[in-house]
C-alpha cells in the first residue's frame, strides 16, 4: 500500500515536470506551484485516490524548489543541473501535515486509507514536542519515518572548566591536545574485499533481469550498512568531546585539497571529515559549549612550546624541536590550535585548559 502511494506521487511529480516544460516551450509561461496545485488536482482524485491532498502539495513544493535551486545555479553561474524526471528508484520521500493525512496514535503510524503502521521508536518524542512534518523514506527496500519537531533538546551538563584543541587528518581523525587520539576503524577500506565481490556480482547480471535487480539491492544495503557505521562511530566521538568539554578549538579546513588528490581521496571520504564537522557543530551548539575555528596554516610546524618554525614533511609524524620537545606531529598541532583558539574562547583561562598546555603558549600579548 506504500509503495501504491509513493508511486502516485512518483506519478504527480513527473507530469507536473512536464507541465512545466511543456508551457514553457509552447506559451514561454512560467508555472508555479500554485497554478500546478489546481490543475493537477483532478488528476489526483480521479487517478490517484490514495495521495493525500496535502502530502500532494508537499510533492509540488519539493519540485518547486528543485526549479527554484536551478535557476539560483544559472545565475550564480554554476553547473545548472536542470530538475529531472523521477523513476521509483530516485523517488525515495513523501512529506505530511501532521494530523492532515498521517498522525501518530498509540505509537503508531495512522495514514489515511491505511491501517495503523508498527513503528520501531529511535527514540522518545518530549512530552512537549511539536511535531512540525512528518516524512516517510523508502530506502534499500526498508521504510522509515522522520519527525520534524518543534522541542527543547538541549542537553542538561555540568560544566566542566576545560578547553580542548583538536587536530583533524587521515591517520589519526582527532588529535587532542591531552594527548588522545580517536582513529577511523576506515569502515569502507576495510570493506573493499566484500565490496569487490558485490559488485562484480552485479556487473554479471543480465540488465534488466530480477537477479541483476537482487544484486543491486544487495550491494546498495552494504554500502549503506558501511555509512551506518561510519556514522554511529563519528557520533560517539563528537558526543565524548562534547561531554567532556566547555570550550573546543578546531582547525578552519578547506577539504577540496584531500577530496580530490589522487593519492589521499579515498582515505580522505572514508575518514569523513566534513561529517565530523558537521556533528560536532550541531551538538556543540545544542549543548551551549563554544566551537571555535582557527587558521590552520603552520601548525604542523609550529613549536607548540617555544614557537620555532621546524619545517617538516608529511612524512615525518614526529614533531622535535631545539627547545627540547618532542611530540607527536599531531598532538603538536593541536596544542597550537589550542593557543590560536584560547583568546576566541574568551572566559576559558589557561589554567582551565589542562596540564598540556602552559601558560605562556595560552596567554597573547
Amino acid at each position: 500500500m506504500l509503495d501504491e502511494i509513493f508511486y502516485g506521487h512518483q506519478c504527480l511529480y513527473n507530469k507536473a515536470l512536464e507541465q512545466r516544460i511543456n508551457a514553457w516551450k509552447v506559451y514561454e509561461l512560467s508555472l508555479t506551484c500554485f497554478d500546478q496545485n489546481k490543475s493537477l488536482n483532478q488528476v489526483r482524485k480521479t487517478k490517484y485516490p490514495n495521495v493525500n491532498c496535502t502530502s500532494f502539495q508537499q510533492t509540488m513544493r519539493r519540485l518547486d524548489f528543485a526549479f527554484k535551486a536551478f535557476f539560483r545555479r544559472v545565475k550564480a553561474g554554476d553547473k545548472p543541473g536542470f530538475p529531472r524526471f523521477k523513476p521509483a528508484s530516485r523517488f525515495s520521500s513523501i512529506a505530511f501535515i501532521p494530523n492532515d493525512g498521517a498522525k501518530l496514535s498509540n505509537g503508531k503510524l495512522v495514514l489515511t486509507k491505511m491501517p495503523p503502521i508498527r513503528i520501531k521508536w529511535h527514540r522518545d518524542i518530549p512530552d512537549d514536542a511539536r511535531i512540525k512534518l512528518i516524512r516517510i523514506l523508502r530506502k534499500n527496500g526498508r521504510w522509515y519515518v522522520c519527525l520534524s519537531v518543534e522541542a527543547d533538546f538541549s542537553e542538561k551538563r555540568e560544566p566542566t572548566g576545560k578547553a580542548i584543541g583538536i587536530d583533524l587528518g587521515i591517520s589519526h581523525l582527532v588529535t587532542t591536545s591531552d594527548g588522545d587520539f580517536f582513529d577511523s576503524p576506515k569502515f569502507y577500506i576495510n570493506a573493499q574485499k566484500r565490496l569487490r565481490v558485490l559488485q562484480r556480482s552485479v556487473a554479471r547480471k543480465k540488465k534488466g533481469s530480477n537477479s541483476r535487480r537482487k544484486a543491486v539491492k544487495a550491494l546498495a544495503r552494504f554500502h549503506e550498512h558501511i555509512a551506518n557505521q561510519r556514522a554511529d562511530f563519528l557520533h560517539k566521538v563528537t558526543r565524548n568531546l562534547v561531554r567532556n568539554y566547555d570550550g573546543i578549538a578546531m582547525e578552519d579546513l578547506t577539504l577540496t585539497f584531500m577530496n580530490r588528490n589522487k593519492h589521499l581521496a579515498k582515505s580522505s571520504l572514508d575518514v569523513a571529515i566534513g561529517a565530523f564537522t558537521q556533528m560536532l557543530e550541531y551538538k556543540a551548539e545544542s549543548a551551549g559549549i563554544k566551537l571555535v575555528k582557527v587558521d590552520p596554516r603552520y601548525t604542523s610546524q609550529t613549536c607548540s612550546r617555544c614557537g620555532q618554525i621546524v619545517k617538516k614533511s608529511l612524512a615525518v609524524r614526529t614533531h622535535k624541536c631545539d627547545c627540547g620537545l618532542v611530540l607527536d606531529r599531531d598532538h603538536n598541532a593541536a596544542r597550537n590550535i589550542l593557543q590560536r583558539g584560547a583568546s576566541l574562547l574568551g572566559d576559558i583561562t589557561w589554567a582551565e585548559v589542562g596540564p598540556s598546555v602552559s601558560p605562556q603558549a595560552v596567554c597573547f600579548s
